[in-house]
């Protein structure tokens, strides 16, 4: 489900989905996500990537995908990106930029 991206510090892994990823995402499979994140790995902090068009396959949840995260414990930071984007034209994130 997840990978270390840094070993101990960073995971990277899938966003909540069924197995079509284009369905709606329903709030079951939300939770079972988000309690996994927390319980097998001890995820605190989410950077969402997804563009509007993928978050809105979270509208069974009722209220946004960020804002049901944040609801849920987590810290969350927002920056959507659209899928074919490669991550070396990504801007990183103010929550990842080297503090100076």
């Amino acid at each position: 489900m997840f990978r270390w991206v840094i070993k101990g510090q960073l995971l990277a892994g899938p966003r909540p989905r069924r197995k079509r990823s284009t369905s709606q995402v329903p709030k079951s499979i939300v939770d079972a996500w988000i309690k996994k994140a927390k319980s097998s790995f001890g995820i605190r902090s989410i950077i969402c990537l997804l563009d509007k068009r993928q978050l809105r396959l979270y509208e069974s949840l009722h209220v946004d995908l960020i804002s049901y995260y944040l609801a849920s414990g987590f810290h969350v930071e927002h920056v959507p990106v659209r899928n074919y984007k490669h991550s070396s034209q990504l801007q990183a994130p103010r929550a990842l930029r080297p503090r100076t």
